[in-house]
């Protein structure tokens, strides 16, 4: 499972992670309020391709094992794929002609035109990759996963040079250069779709949309919170503060978006093996106990190293524009940190098929969320943002985990003392970094964390 989370990080990292290999040109070429502005768009896209069914994946990472012959898996990917596209369909030209009433809402700062069409444009490209890439993740084709997305990452990398540099297009250049590269892709994607299932179309059921719809309707909420907790921020710090604070905001919530996409990348090897085992009756305590602490303390380990990193890397390849305090990251990192703990949690339920319960709990934690949000914007501006962040998502972790353990009762129990201590370590740096006034002395909990983590690699990272 280690050797496919590398594979599938590497693989889920890439079109996610251009934004990074692309950071000293956006810093250098884009100011911080047009970074703000892309930051955001792609904050909106996020949400609204969630009302594209894009949970989909997860009910087919489900679904799919308990269809036994070929023809019944063909029929299953085919009939839900092709639902899919026309839903997306409809719902998008639904969201271009409702333009005037839907952008009041949606920006402040930010024009309408064109940067309302390129946000619905977007959302529709993003159900796509949904079942391809599941596909390959249950087939455990981790190379095949690897080779998609690369081919993705090159073509956005040569169309935003093009765009943002040679073209000089700005912000929209650099929204243009997604959403050609996502057209491409989505033309590949429903050929691959096309190879698999051989186009026969005379295997699509009906039941088949029904049983995933069923599955997937109720993660839209539990998504939606998701949504909330990772990006609704960005739009929120856009209502309430300047374009310059978005930006900066933007790019601190981007440094910690590699953080989590090393969480949602070990998930994505994490809960096939995992459902697969739990059918099996193979998962026990020790095993889910070595997993949980190994990957909370070398994510502990990367947050700190990162801390330490970031403003460094910003005094060296940015715009005088972007340097400022950015030790806010440090508590989203912290949620990240909770999050972990939430998928961890949260896979248990799926098994058993008991979303509903997580759906009230996502949704109310969602609403705190919210609600924190603009309180602390109003009072502490965007530290506020990444605070109230923080804290809804320990509380999404907290209920969930008493949740799961009571589906899981017998077979093992979630004990998230390593993950505490994590935390704790976490806040102590950050409280003796703002008083010392330099992120230097992350070193000495970064060190010592190293240290253990190397002393005690036997028995933290099982085979």
């Amino acid at each position: 499972m280690y050797k496919n989370t590398i594979i599938y990080t590497v693989g889920n990292i890439l079109p996610k992670a251009i934004v990074f290999i692309m950071l000293p040109i956006y810093m250098n070429y884009l100011s911080p309020e047009e970074y703000g502005l892309i930051q955001t768009i792609n904050a909106l896209v996020s949400v609204i391709s969630i009302f594209y069914l894009t949970s989909l994946r997860t009910s087919i990472t489900r679904s799919f094992i308990d269809y036994e012959t070929e023809n019944d898996k063909q029929g299953f990917v085919l009939s839900v794929f092709l639902f899919l596209v026309m839903f997306a369909t409809v719902i998008t030209i639904i969201l271009l002609n409702l333009d005037s009433i839907i952008t009041p809402f949606l920006f402040n700062n930010i024009p309408k035109d064109p940067y309302y069409k390129y946000l619905i444009i977007l959302s529709f490209l993003s159900i796509f990759p949904v079942i391809p890439l599941t596909l390959m993740r249950i087939r455990e084709q981790a190379v095949k996963f690897v080779t998609f997305n690369i081919i993705e990452t090159i073509l956005i990398v040569i169309l935003t040079i093009y765009l943002l540099i040679v073209k000089d297009m700005g912000a929209q250049g650099s929204l243009l250069a997604l959403i050609y590269a996502k057209i491409i892709m989505g033309i590949i994607f429903t050929l691959y779709i096309a190879i698999f299932t051989k186009l026969k179309i005379r295997n699509c059921k009906a039941i088949y949309i029904y049983s995933s719809l069923a599955l997937a309707i109720p993660l839209i909420p539990h998504h939606l919170a998701g949504w909330v907790n990772s990006a609704a921020d960005r739009v929120l710090i856009e209502q309430n503060l300047s374009l310059y604070e978005l930006g900066i905001y933007s790019l601190g919530a981007q440094f910690n978006s590699g953080m989590m996409l090393l969480v949602t990348s070990f998930n994505l090897a994490y809960a096939p093996k995992f459902y697969k085992m739990m059918k099996k009756n193979e998962v026990n305590q020790k095993f889910f106990t070595r997993i949980f602490s190994s990957v909370a303390l070398i994510l502990t380990l990367l947050i700190l190293l990162g801390l330490i990193l970031i403003p460094l890397f910003v005094k060296y390849f940015g715009q005088n524009s972007y340097e400022s305090n950015y030790l806010f990251v440090g508590f989203l990192f912290g949620g990240t940190l909770w999050h972990l703990g939430y998928i961890m949690s949260v896979s248990s339920i799926i098994y058993y098929k008991k979303m509903s319960r997580v759906a009230l709990l996502t949704v109310a934690t969602a609403i705190f969320n919210i609600l924190l949000n603009i309180l602390l914007i109003s009072v502490l501006g965007i530290t506020g943002a990444s605070l109230a962040t923080y804290l809804a998502y320990f509380l999404e972790f907290y209920f969930v985990k008493r949740l799961s353990n009571k589906y899981t009762e017998g077979i093992f129990k979630i004990r998230p003392k390593v993950l505490y201590v994590s935390q704790l370590l976490l806040l102590t740096s950050i409280i003796f970094t703002w008083i010392l006034k330099s992120s230097l002395i992350l070193v000495v909990p970064f060190i010592i964390l190293l240290v253990f983590i190397l002393k005690n690699r036997k028995e933290l990272l099982p085979t």
